[in-house]
């Protein structure tokens, strides 16, 4: 458990010290956020090992969905532009999860989904 708590700090410095760093293109007028997602499964919150994390802009102006590759074993991280996002989250043996996320710019929005095992698609 402290291990999952000290990785989860490093992750947010990580993402914090991006923050800080100019936006692409030299634009440091035109500010970035920052989406951190942490996927567990089950009560003990074991790092969800194939997870799949997709967003997607809330209300949706286009198709586009971006699906987010994990840095570590359950954990994902994006810049996105200020605004809000429907976050969408999967794993092989779980019920999938969702949540609506606003992410503000300079900021590090958290979604942290802990996952339920989905005993019928074990059997299968």
């Amino acid at each position: 458990m402290r291990l999952l708590s000290s990785i989860r700090k490093f992750i947010s410095l990580s993402v914090a010290c991006l923050a800080l760093l100019p936006v692409a293109g030299g634009q440091d007028s035109q500010r970035v956020g920052f989406l951190a997602v942490t996927v567990t499964v089950g009560g003990d919150h074991f790092p969800a090992v194939h997870a799949f994390v997709a967003v997607r802009g809330y209300p949706p102006t286009s198709k586009e969905v971006i699906a987010l590759t994990p840095t570590k074993d359950g954990f994902f991280e994006t810049s996105l532009p200020p605004g809000i996002y429907d976050v969408f989250v999967s794993e092989d043996s779980t019920f999938p999860a969702c949540k609506r996320v606003k992410v503000a710019a300079g900021d590090i929005a958290h979604y942290e989904a802990n996952l339920t095992v989905d005993i019928a698609s074990l059997e299968k």
